[in-house]
């Protein structure tokens, strides 16, 4: 009885491991490399992780424009503006969400258009008309910043791009509700009409979307464990076959059939496969982004816009995907460095 509760306890405590099966493999591999090549691991340089600014470096500051020409208004001629106005004075209006506050300010300028609309062929001649038009004016150039605070000063989108402790698991990952919510906020940000699909409920349930899982952040940091295990991997090899060749004069050697049966076993079986999953979704993912942002004005600070490159190009040296790219190339190199050695590439046999 002792012997099975200890064995059920070791399959518990097997089980509870940290981090994805993707993670495991990948340590799993790299402490292969290491125990065959007897070469021990290299501490990495220090990877530039990217860190989503906090709230005052990723948001715009909106003056808030009251609507003092209302109170010279007759509240008979513009009901409608006069209803969507008094919910912004009431204590629900005053503790509006960032994209609570996107929808409002969207239905504020539908009804100030129709009211300045009525009031040119009722009244062409009232006093409040320069005054609303005025509004209007300052409340469309308000507008750009509004939709980037209803995004990145938002909860659900902000979260979904912090980094995760832990890469993409192998199902059930929220790609698709991501994916799907980012599209619909690409279609919803330019929409003036807030009819369906662009209802407030509708715009709510697709940020709900990106709060059911952390796609994002997890698919950032399988590129990045992927980077860094790539890299040390290839630091391993090089360092190898410069203290000593693997094979003397072309004679192959224990050492490096067990160094091909690992990279065949491990890289060439799976992990290619897992690499070729994270450079198809983080394609799908940058692309998805990367038209969200054309709706956008640019970040409000430095430290926003560096996050954003860091994150969504894959052409700027200190990007996650640029990274990827290079280790990718430095891991391929430093194995054709060890199976050309050894007489093991493809066109040697």
């Amino acid at each position: 009885m002792f012997r099975f509760l200890s064995a059920l306890l070791l399959f518990l405590l097997s089980g509870c491991q940290p981090g994805s099966p993707a993670d495991h493999l990948l340590d799993d591999y790299l402490k292969r490399i290491s125990r065959v090549t007897e070469m021990e691991t290299p501490i990495q340089a220090e990877f530039t992780y990217p860190v989503l600014p906090p709230l005052k470096q990723r948001i715009y500051d909106i003056p808030d424009i009251r609507m003092k020409a209302l109170a010279a208004l007759n509240l008979l001629e513009c009901p409608r503006l006069s209803k969507v106005v008094a919910y912004r004075n009431s204590s629900l209006g005053r503790q509006m969400l960032p994209s609570q506050r996107l929808h409002y300010e969207k239905e504020l300028l539908n009804e100030l258009g129709d009211c300045i609309h009525y009031l040119q062929e009722t009244e062409p001649k009232s006093e409040v008309l320069p005054e609303l038009k005025s509004i209007s004016e300052q409340k469309q150039k308000q507008l750009p910043a509004i939709r980037w605070n209803a995004l990145l000063g938002n909860v659900e989108l902000s979260d979904q791009l912090v980094l995760r402790p832990e890469s993409l698991p192998e199902e059930h990952t929220g790609k698709t509700g991501t994916l799907n919510a980012l599209l619909y906020l690409n279609g919803y940000l330019p929409d003036q009409t807030l009819s369906p699909p662009y209802s407030r409920s509708e715009m709510e349930r697709q940020l709900q979307q990106l709060t059911a899982s952390h796609y994002s952040g997890q698919l950032l940091r399988s590129a990045i464990k992927l980077t860094e295990t790539l890299n040390t991997v290839a630091d391993l090899l090089e360092a190898r076959l410069k203290q000593r060749p693997l094979c003397p004069n072309g004679r192959l050697m224990p050492a490096a059939e067990r160094l091909q049966n690992v990279f065949h076993l491990l890289y060439a079986s799976q992990i290619q496969g897992y690499l070729s999953r994270i450079y198809r979704e983080g394609s799908e993912w940058r692309s998805a982004m990367k038209h969200l942002l054309e709706q956008l004005p640019a970040p409000p600070s430095p430290a926003m816009q560096h996050y954003l490159n860091q994150i969504t190009s894959d052409n700027t040296p200190d990007s996650v995907w640029y990274q990827l790219e290079q280790a990718v190339k430095r891991h391929t190199s430093a194995w054709q460095a060890v199976l050309s050695e050894c007489n093991l590439m493809p066109a040697h046999r």
